[in-house]
């Protein structure tokens, strides 16, 4: 009899088997899936970082060119007032109610945008504004918290394009007087129009309180290298800022409710005290709305660019006394880098 005439012995997988090689699989899947979203996660954080970079380097061309940072802008209560909302009529200095976001268009090859209202009034003028605050510009969100896209106020329903990043305002200085003598509870408040900040009191009424502000940025400030007197390297110049974590697509955070052309508040100005208050340490993002300090959605610290336009991961454990200091351009005090 040939071999081909014997029976032979198939051998499969038994369910047992079968069942055993899944979970094995399962099991490889579920330890590998952490590593790809820490891979992930620590490319996002690096793009973030990448992202300060840019618009640090960016800033610091525009002091070299025009002899101080972005200019601060002016302070509005006001939900939307196109009186204060970035115009290139109004100049690149303090007399531009924008912040310093819309003064650096011009410095990261946003020019066309920087200008769309130039010469405009009217309706045409309002067209434009409406254009200008509902469009976004490469690197000024966190992929990490969301696409840099602008999104549709849950509140008003308006577009708007949002950024993740701020100005260092210093410490935040409270109760100062406005215009006519009225006692006002907010430094972030400024004149209801155009007129009313360029006309007598002027700066000087609206924005005296504001200039005491020892950050780098405050209502119409023009600050200098020259200001920066503990050092570039020693001083924030711009970081992340915290967010509502339920917020990242309703424009529902109080800090986080306005367009990135505003002016000086807290939607693109953050702060590092007064002193050393734990309520203006940075922190991570959590479901709490209003919180006016710097932070991120990054577990362990965040991103921020000196005033030389370098970057580093602060970690939101910082030493609170450092975490003042680096805010503050002029007091004088040492800084411990091992402290950050």
């Amino acid at each position: 009899m040939s071999d081909l005439s014997k029976p032979r012995n198939v051998h499969g997988f038994t369910l047992v088997e079968l069942l055993v090689v899944i979970t094995i699989i399962g099991i490889l899947i579920a330890l590998l899936l952490p590593a790809v979203q820490a891979v992930r996660e620590a490319a996002r954080k690096m793009q973030c970082g990448n992202n300060l970079k840019q618009l640090a380097l960016a800033a610091c061309h525009h002091e070299t060119s025009l002899g101080y940072y972005p200019a601060g802008g002016w302070g509005s209560n006001l939900p939307k007032n196109y009186d204060l909302i970035g115009n290139p009529d109004y100049g690149v200095d303090w007399h531009q109610p924008s912040g310093w976001l819309y003064n650096l268009l011009p410095f990261i090859e946003a020019q066309g945008l920087h200008d769309i209202e130039l010469g405009k009034n009217g309706q045409d003028r309002i067209d434009a504004a409406d254009q200008l605050v509902a469009t976004t510009v490469g690197f000024v969100n966190c992929s990490t918290r969301r696409a840099s896209a602008p999104l549709t106020n849950a509140n008003t329903g308006e577009r708007q394009a949002q950024t993740d990043y701020a100005g260092n305002g210093g410490e935040l200085f409270w109760g100062f007087v406005a215009s006519g003598g009225g006692s006002n509870n907010s430094s972030m408040t400024g004149p209801v129009d155009y007129a009313a900040g360029t006309v007598d009191p002027g700066r000087a009424g609206w924005f005296d309180a504001m200039g005491r502000s020892n950050g780098v940025f405050y209502g119409t400030s023009q600050t200098t290298v020259a200001d920066v007197i503990d050092g570039t390297s020693n001083t924030y110049l711009l970081g992340e800022k915290y967010l509502n974590s339920n917020s990242y697509t309703t424009n529902t955070d109080a800090g986080d409710d306005q367009n990135m052309f505003t002016g000086y508040q807290d939607d693109i100005i953050r702060w590092t005290g007064p002193g050393n208050d734990p309520a203006y340490a940075p922190r991570q993002d959590e479901p709490a709305d209003g919180i006016l300090v710097f932070g991120s959605a990054h577990s362990g610290g965040f991103n921020v660019a000196m005033c030389d336009g370098s970057v580093h991961t602060i970690s939101y454990g910082i030493d609170l006394e450092t975490h003042r200091r680096l805010g503050n351009r002029h007091d004088n005090q040492p800084i411990d880098a091992s402290k950050f």
